[in-house]
């Protein structure tokens, strides 16, 4: 990990030739003195509006400057990385975000005096830039916001690298001088108000890109000066549901109602999940929202055939992919015939059946027992065929503890982060130190207190060394996808405490208003639903049985009733 770090903060530095590899094919950035850089007009429409704001640098370096984000841009947002397949994650190159991505179809939020009017049709994601420059997109947790938000800096940072700025164009829809990507996360800058007391929006970029990336070529004013001219950047604000509490996402919103006020200010387009942005966390107009809408059968077979023909040789992969296709055709076909709704209708949940499929080739009916899975595919790191078979398959799979013991700890922390929300080093990312205080004590009570801290350090070596659950990134921990993190949280509480206790835990503090437990409460419903199914409506009358108010009493038959409608019961009666 620091090393792959430190690669790329060379290339930043101007460590000679940046070289990225695009579609099978090189774009490459040539020194200062070359002509390639100083000739891309593309950059050089940047260049010249940083120019007029004044600013005292050259065009040489700043125009290299550029070019180094835009690789640094397509670096950290171009590829899609490979989990739960084994080693053979090793000898399979990540493939290009553009190679596997499929645009989905978003629903435009119809406008208080616009009811009587006709349901607007969904619009394909890819043109939404066209459709204004205050854009809020919201849909259902792994519905692609972020690798939508992602998927448009690679573009955007691909044309200013190469100066071939047609592809983006007509993908994206856009007319004009293209803007500068800059992606950032909600949930990040609302930790960082938390250790810094305050702080804007634009404050917050200029520390994230100069302290936290390290993009030390670019003047110290650059962003801000970027942030204040007329349709220079593209924000792509991500993660607002990433938020714990309510006051903190209307601390966020505020701050991008703010920033949005200036006119000068480009395109904006903000990510949440659909439950999370509700009340004082709306955004006003100028902003449009846009859903997300679930896939349709030939996204879900696109999306299939493009991963399978990422991780299958070439002459297994149409075969595979028709496999894939049709245990999802039948996992579906069943669920209709109880009356229940489509589960595979997500990007996430596609990947997460591809995992399962490639593991276990044979799939189940319920989110829960996908994650399980999912997560025991990622934890074990299986093979397929007699690769990792006997002795070997053994050590690998016990590297940094066996399986019940890595997925108990993962559970363990999972559950410590979501009810730690609260604190500044807790909810999406938490420190080493805080890590230690939580897991430690567990390593004790298991490997005693002398071998607990070697324990402990090999267990967190082999999570972030695969990097498919948890990883590392500047100092901080987290889970790749805050689904994981929800379905381990609700494996902790399942686990370990009886219904009444886990009740009594969702009613307190109001656990079941708030949108930031409402996924871990549908999964523990659903994953005793799979395990044990009498513990599970134990649990159900317990939630309205201990409910205080009108309002939580609400709240808790919704979710009990959202919970029930999941569950992998013999009879639909039973549910």
């Amino acid at each position: 990990m620091q090393q792959k770090a430190q690669e790329i903060l060379d290339q930043l530095l101007g460590a000679g030739q940046v070289a990225i590899q695009v579609d099978g094919d090189f774009v490459q950035g040539d020194k200062v003195e070359g002509d390639k850089v100083m000739g891309n007009k593309v950059i050089q429409n940047i260049v010249q509006i940083y120019r007029e704001a004044g600013g005292r640098i050259s065009d040489e370096r700043l125009s290299q400057a550029v070019h180094n984000y835009a690789g640094w841009v397509m670096e950290n947002y171009g590829r899609v990385p490979l989990r739960g397949l084994g080693d053979k994650e090793y000898d399979m190159p990540d493939p290009d975000l553009p190679a596997v991505y499929v645009s989905l179809m978003a629903q435009k939020e119809a406008g208080r005096w616009q009811e009587r009017e006709a349901e607007p049709k969904p619009v394909d994601m890819s043109s939404l830039l066209s459709q204004g420059r205050r854009l809020v997109i919201t849909g259902a947790p792994g519905s692609g916001k972020t690798t939508f938000l992602r998927h448009i800096a690679y573009m955007l940072a691909r044309a200013l690298y190469s100066g071939d700025d047609k592809p983006v164009r007509q993908y994206l829809n856009l007319t004009g001088d293209l803007p500068l990507p800059i992606y950032l996360s909600l949930g990040d800058y609302h930790r960082y108000r938390q250790n810094n007391g305050d702080g804007t929006l634009i404050d917050f970029i200029s520390y994230t890109l100069f302290q936290q990336h390290g993009v030390y070529d670019l003047p110290k004013d650059f962003f801000a000066q970027m942030l204040s001219r007329d349709n220079t950047v593209c924000l792509l604000l991500d993660s607002l549901d990433e938020i714990p509490d309510e006051t903190g996402r209307f601390q966020a919103s505020n701050a991008v109602m703010q920033l949005s006020a200036n006119r000068s200010i480009g395109q904006m387009l903000v990510a949440s999940r659909d439950h999370a942005y509700v009340g004082r966390t709306m955004l006003t107009r100028p902003f449009r929202r846009f859903v997300v809408q679930p896939m349709q059968p030939e996204q879900i077979a696109a999306l299939t055939k493009r991963w399978c023909e990422a991780v299958y040789p070439s002459h297994l992969a149409e075969k595979e992919t028709q496999l894939l296709q049709d245990e999802i055709a039948a996992l579906e076909a069943i669920r209709k015939a109880q009356g229940e709704e489509p589960l595979v209708e997500t990007p996430l949940m596609v990947t997460i059946v591809a995992i399962v499929h490639y593991n276990n080739r044979k799939l189940p009916q319920q989110r829960a027992a996908l994650y399980e899975k999912c997560v025991n595919a990622l934890l074990a790191e299986q093979h397929k065929g007699e690769e990792g078979q006997g002795q070997s398959q053994l050590e690998l799979e016990k590297r940094g503890g066996s399986i019940d013991s890595k997925r108990s700890r993962l559970a363990l922390l999972a559950y410590e982060m979501m009810r730690s929300s609260g604190d500044k080093e807790a909810g999406r990312k938490t420190s080493l130190q805080q890590m230690q205080a939580w897991l430690l004590p567990a390593f004790e009570r298991a490997e005693g207190a002398d071998a607990a801290p070697a324990k402990f350090e090999a267990f967190r070596q082999a999570m972030c060394d695969r990097a498919s659950i948890l990883h590392e990134r500047g100092g901080q921990y987290e889970f790749t996808h805050l689904t994981f993190q929800e379905f381990m949280c609700a494996y902790h509480l399942a686990v370990n405490m009886a219904p009444l206790e886990i009740a009594a835990f969702f009613q307190d503090e109001e656990r079941v208003r708030q949108s930031w437990w409402r996924e871990v409460i549908l999964l523990t419903i659903g994953y005793l639903g799979k395990t044990a199914e009498d513990k599970c409506l134990k649990l159900i009358e317990a939630m309205l049985a201990r409910s205080p108010d009108d309002a939580t009493t609400l709240a808790a038959a919704e979710l009990a009733a959202a919970g029930l409608l999941e569950l992998e019961m013999a009879a639909p009666a039973a549910r």
